[in-house]
């Protein structure tokens, strides 16, 4: 292995997330400062499964780290980037979960599911 290779990994590494973050914020700008998962239950009234969800990501919590189901990516008054989701032990709808640089890419792919990018 060579050092010059590492750092390269290392730069194009903060790149990308610097990369995603421009394009979520001007994601979420672009569509009323929220993207929502639209998600409908089946007409018997089931509930909805995991594989309902796009993207489940382990977010950062008050007092746990649980693992999210992702419904909803939106921007606070300080342009800072949370998401909302449905945990996925619990079931429990659970918010504001501040979204760090090592979220970007689950919520780039949420945001990509939700405005049909991919």
């Amino acid at each position: 292995m060579k050092i010059e290779h590492f750092r390269q990994l290392i730069n194009t590494e903060l790149q990308l997330k610097k990369d995603m973050e421009v394009f979520i914020k001007a994601a979420v700008k672009e569509s009323q400062c929220r993207i929502s998962l639209t998600v409908t239950e089946s007409a018997e009234g089931a509930e909805l499964e995991r594989e309902d969800y796009p993207v489940i990501s382990t977010l950062y919590g008050r007092h746990d780290n649980p693992q999210i189901r992702l419904t909803e990516v939106y921007l606070d008054e300080h342009d800072e980037i949370y998401a909302d989701g449905i945990d996925d032990d619990t079931g429990e709808k659970r918010r504001e979960f501040y979204i760090y640089p090592e979220h970007y890419s689950d919520v780039l792919f949420f945001i990509g599911h939700v405005l049909n990018l991919v």
